[in-house]
């Protein structure tokens, strides 16, 4: 992401719509992987994308992921948050 005077924010994304069925499930299992090793690691800043077309299974996990933020007390912004916070 990047905002005025050249400031940029960088972070990996969870996706998981990588476009065929068979795709998404591997993902499914690799995001959740990433997911515990980011939050872990005391990461700054996760991005997850959550798309209404998403698997099932995926959903569950990103409301798993959810909860587990809001149960560590993480804080939660907005694209327009992080231009106010930042831009």
């Amino acid at each position: 992401m990047i905002l005025k005077k050249n400031t940029r924010l960088h972070t990996d994304i969870l996706n998981w719509d990588r476009g065929s069925k068979e795709t998404n499930r591997v993902f499914c299992r690799i995001n959740k992987q990433l997911y515990e090793r980011k939050v872990m690691g005391n990461t700054q800043m996760v991005r997850i994308a959550i798309h209404p077309k998403d698997e099932k299974q995926a959903l569950a996990d990103q409301k798993e992921m959810i909860q587990g933020l809001q149960d560590i007390n993480y804080t939660f912004l907005h694209y327009g948050e992080i231009v106010r916070l930042f831009g």
